[in-house]
Order: structure tokens, then sequence, then C-alpha cells
């Protein structure tokens, strides 16, 4: 249980996208209290409550515009998209909900000490406060499930062009080999330069990738699909199928430079260039990647020890 909370989660770093998000949320917020008037807020009726409203909304912007962006350029390392975790995504938000309770429940007292004069005061000032972490919560959920679509539709123009080239090639290969009869014999008596080969099959079975061995860099998992990252020349390419990543970790089961350092990863220890350990969490890094892979801690010891042998 303890380790999913280490799995990686989306942090939006989209300046332009947070803005938005803080902008859309804090009015939402405002527009809720005014017309729900939760707690007797009655901004007809009470100045305090109309400043008590509008400050409250100021607050809230402040606050996450604090944590999405202020704090991301003043602890870089923490905020690291490419480490951002569930674990401190809750931990951030439980800070912003103790901040925003605090905030409103000072704000009152310097306004008008209704609720704290009140004996659920606490409460008051906490439910205020879930209400637009709640909004900004789901606003950037809604926006990775965006992404996600514009990911999975992408995949499957890639797929369409890809199939199509693999329509071409196995005509093209079936009219090679009815001509070199020869040549494949030779392979097949086992020629110790012969490449091996591994076949990826999507579940449904209507999508394959045939990689040579040593071309694969990493698997990763991405919900219902794998990524799978592989060398063409110097460049990386990346590939969507639809797969789960255990049935394609038994198709490299006979391969032992493979490891899954991460339940969402399989990496080609081939392509090793260093092995990192940053604030308790522990990373792995692959030539040829733009990205470090998490690698669970009881992975790291044995991945340690593989890697100085």
């Amino acid at each position: 249980m303890f380790e999913n909370l280490n799995q990686p989660y989306i942090f939006n770093n989209n300046f332009k996208h947070s803005l938005k998000t803080i902008s859309l949320v804090t009015m939402a917020y405002m527009l809720i209290v005014l017309y729900f008037q939760p707690f007797g807020i009655n901004f007809m009726n009470s100045a305090g409550d109309r400043y008590f409203v509008l400050g409250s909304g100021i607050i809230t912007a402040l606050t996450f515009f604090l944590n999405t962006q202020v704090l991301q350029g003043v602890f870089p390392k923490t905020f690291d998209p490419k480490l951002w975790t569930i674990k401190k995504e809750i931990i951030q938000n439980i800070c912003m909900f103790i901040f925003l309770s605090a905030s409103f429940g000072l704000l009152d007292y310097l306004l008008k000490h209704r609720y704290l004069e009140h004996p659920m005061s606490l409460v008051f000032s906490c439910a205020l406060a879930l209400l637009p972490l709640t909004l900004f919560n789901l606003s950037n959920y809604n926006n990775s499930l965006k992404l996600k679509v514009v990911k999975v539709i992408d995949s499957g123009k890639q797929w369409l062009a890809e199939e199509k080239k693999h329509l071409e090639s196995v005509k093209s290969k079936q009219v090679s080999d009815s001509e070199g009869t020869a040549a494949e014999s030779s392979v097949n008596t086992g020629d110790p330069e012969e490449i091996e080969q591994v076949v990826f099959t999507s579940e449904n079975s209507k999508e394959t990738a045939t990689y040579n061995i040593n071309d694969i860099v990493l698997l990763r998992s991405d919900g219902n699909y794998v990524e799978i990252y592989s060398r063409s020349g110097k460049a990386v390419n990346k590939k969507l199928i639809r797969q789960t990543l255990s049935n394609l970790e038994g198709t490299l089961s006979g391969f032992p430079q493979f490891i899954r350092p991460h339940r969402c990863y399989i990496a080609n220890t081939s392509y090793y260039k260093k092995l990192s350990q940053a604030s308790g969490n522990y990373t792995l890094t692959l030539n040829g990647l733009d990205f470090d892979i998490p690698v669970s801690r009881n992975k790291y010891s044995e991945l340690r020890k593989l890697m100085s042998v």
C-alpha cells in the first residue's frame, strides 16, 4: 500500500494553464459562497460578509499560486515534475488545507469575530477551505484526463501509420523469403551473428511490434497501455501498445539484461548510466532517455549490486 504512494503523479507545471485554473477556481468558490450563503454568510445584509468572501477568494488564489508556481522555483528538486509522486501530492494538499483553514479563521477574526465566538468555528473554517481545494483538484484531474485522451488519439494515429508500414514490410518479407531460401536456412542453423528479436502482441492480438532485443531501452506502464522506448540509430523512439506490463515482462523473461526496478517500469541494464539517491528517493538513469526512472526501495540494493559487477 505504502509503495503505491511512491508512484509517479502528474504535476501541472504549465504557467498559463495554472493561472487559468487558479482564476476559474477562485471565481467559482466566491460565486458558490455568495449564492448558497453557507454558515449564515449574507453579503446583502453585512459589509463584513462581503469583505470576508473577497478576502477569502484572494487568499485562495495566492495559496494556489504559491504552491504551484513560487515553491517550484524556490525548491526545484522537491517540485521536480519527473519525481512528483502521489505521496507528495497528498502532502501538498494537506498543507494547503491547513493554511486555508487557518487563514479563513484569522480573516473572520479580523472582520467580525463571528466564527471564533461559535463553538464550531474550526469546523466552519475547515469546511470552507475544503471547497476551493476540491474544485482545484477536480480541475487538475480533468485536465490530466484530457491529456491522456489526446495521447491515446495520437497513439492511434501512430499505430495506423505503423500498421501500414508493417503490412508493407510483411509483403516485402514474403517476396524475399521466396527468393532467398538459402539465406534463411543459414540463419536457422545458428549463425553466431544472428540478432535476437522479440515480438510484443496487444491484448486483442490485432497489433504486433517486433524489435531487436538490443534496441529496447525501456518499457513503461501507462494505464491500460505500455510505452515502448527503443533505439533507432542515435535516436530513441516511443510506441504505445495496449497490453499489461506483466505480460510483456513474461515475453522478456529469457533476457537477463532486463530488470523491473519499479512496478511501472522494465529497464534494459545495457543502457545503464547511473543510479541516484536523493531525499529518500531512488532513481535510475539510462542512456538515450531524457527522464529518470524511479526505483523501489527493495530493488535499489539488488540493482546496485548488479551494476557494480
